[in-house]
């Protein structure tokens, strides 16, 4: 996330290569034919490690889901 003016900057996946810092970007989870969960957008996608996420109970990780992060 870049801060310009009080406004965020939003990055494509392809775009947080090499970005250090503070960034966000937008994607949908998705789920690939290895049985993992990506997070992917036009440009790319990334594997996700979700073996420590935690919920406050009423989240949940689906597949379909848009994700602001």
């Amino acid at each position: 996330m870049k801060a310009k003016d009080n406004k965020t900057e939003i990055c494509n996946i392809n775009g947080l290569l090499g970005t250090s810092g503070i960034v966000s970007c937008i994607g949908i989870i998705t789920s690939g034919e290895d049985n993992m969960i990506y997070l992917e957008d036009e440009t790319m996608k990334v594997k996700l490690d979700l073996s420590t996420a935690e919920s406050d109970g009423e989240s949940y990780f689906i597949e379909g889901n848009i994700v602001f992060c």
